[in-house]
């Protein structure tokens, strides 16, 4: 039994240190040495390395309409058309 607790805190994949936040119903570990950034329904990390970068981010679930099309639509408009640079939508 004690093998198998220590395999499971070893094979955790949220690191003891790392903070936990949450966006909606999504709770997520932010690496150690990320920085972290709450924004309107999305939470953004990024690691930094000299003038390189790498953003992620999570964003809060959107209820299906039971329709991919519909559903890739919603979430194209609301994340990526919400920017000022981008356009139109995935043909």
């Amino acid at each position: 039994m004690l093998r198998v607790l220590a395999l499971a805190l070893f094979l955790s994949p949220i690191p003891l240190s790392a903070q936990v936040q949450t966006v909606g119903d999504v709770s997520f570990a932010v690496p150690d040495g990320w920085k972290y950034t709450q924004g309107a329904g999305f939470g953004a990390m990024v690691p930094t390395s000299g003038q390189n970068y790498w953003l992620m981010a999570v964003y809060a679930p959107m209820p299906s309409s039971g329709d991919v099309v519909k559903d890739l639509n919603a979430a194209w408009t609301r994340i990526v058309l919400a920017g000022k640079d981008y356009r139109g939508m995935p043909v």
